[in-house]
């Protein structure tokens, strides 16, 4: 995530807190080390536990909301400033109510090579948010939607896995468009104002007043002001749930068939694509994002898939 000021490193003492932390139901959030995270991915790898990757996450609002929607899912989040993880871990205590969740990993790394941290073909999808667009020719090479970052992408990534790429800078969109038809990854949904998609396909959204709560209890989440803030962003999603006429959610109507089927949703993000027909990635902004909600300022948003190849 492309950040604003100046990043301030911190010393490692921050590590101890998050590890002291740590308990049985979340063991190992935290990585430093890239040969035993590595190990562990390889083990998440070996389950039919899907994996995701948010490369540059900054303060982890997106990640940490994932991962609440997709308990069964797991996410990694990988940035290289100790302030923005202690912030991140801050935000996913808040998140998840009080209590750490076991399905995220933290990795304190400066990217260089995915190939080295990652098992073959083993995540699901990779994150791309508002990553620095490095507008100058001569820094071209650090894009992370330069061609040498899609090959290592392309590595990593399941045959079915795909790249979500999402920036506010219409230069960098037209360039990553560009070096994806040149590394042959194509386009699967393509929206050029996601604002104005989330304002057309979920109902709650069509009110002013509803989506002002929805952004005003995220923030408060964001801001970390207690779990409690957590608690109420969920009350209002299980409200909004509730008043949505599907069949997932009308326990009143369902037949014994539509109670097994509610029974394998097992997580509340099955139940939002059942209901709005829209991956939860679509609506759920990050902090960046939320500094600008509300002034109609254009996202872009892409989502790729590499063009199989002869491996």
């Amino acid at each position: 995530m492309r950040l604003r000021g100046k990043n301030i490193r911190l010393s490692s003492p921050f590590i101890e807190r998050i590890s002291a932390s740590q308990t049985t139901t979340s063991p190992n959030v935290l990585f430093t080390d890239p040969q035993a995270f590595r190990e562990t991915v390889q083990h998440i790898a070996s389950t039919p536990r899907p994996i995701h990757l948010e490369i540059g996450m900054g303060q982890g609002l997106f990640l940490s909301v994932m991962s609440r929607l997709y308990p069964d899912h797991v996410f990694i989040g990988i940035d290289r400033y100790d302030a923005l993880l202690l912030r991140a871990w801050q935000k996913l205590i808040a998140v998840h109510e009080g209590l750490p969740p076991d399905n995220v990993i933290f990795f304190r790394h400066h990217l260089h090579d995915l190939r080295q941290l990652l098992p073959p073909h083993a995540v699901d999808t990779v994150y791309l948010h508002f990553s620095d667009p490095w507008p100058k020719k001569r820094h071209e090479r650090r894009r992370l939607t330069h061609a040498s970052y899609l090959w290592q992408y392309q590595e990593v990534l399941k045959e079915s896995g795909r790249l979500v790429f999402k920036t506010d800078h219409n230069d960098f969109f037209a360039y990553s468009l560009a070096s994806f038809e040149t590394n042959q990854w194509y386009v699967k949904e393509l929206y050029r104002d996601l604002q104005k998609l989330r304002q057309t396909r979920f109902p709650m959204f069509k009110e002013r007043d509803t989506a002002a709560e929805f952004y005003e209890k995220l923030l408060a989440v964001s801001n970390l002001k207690s779990p409690a803030a957590g608690k109420a962003f969920w009350q209002l999603i299980n409200t909004w749930l509730e008043l949505q006429p599907s069949r997932a959610v009308r326990h009143d109507v369902q037949t014994e068939a539509l109670q097994t089927e509610q029974m394998a949703l097992n997580s509340m993000g099955y139940v939002w694509e059942m209901v709005w027909g829209i991956h939860p990635a679509l609506l759920i902004p990050t902090e960046y994002e939320l500094k600008f909600i509300h002034a109609d300022r254009p996202i872009d948003y892409a989502e790729v898939r590499p063009i199989p190849r002869d491996r």
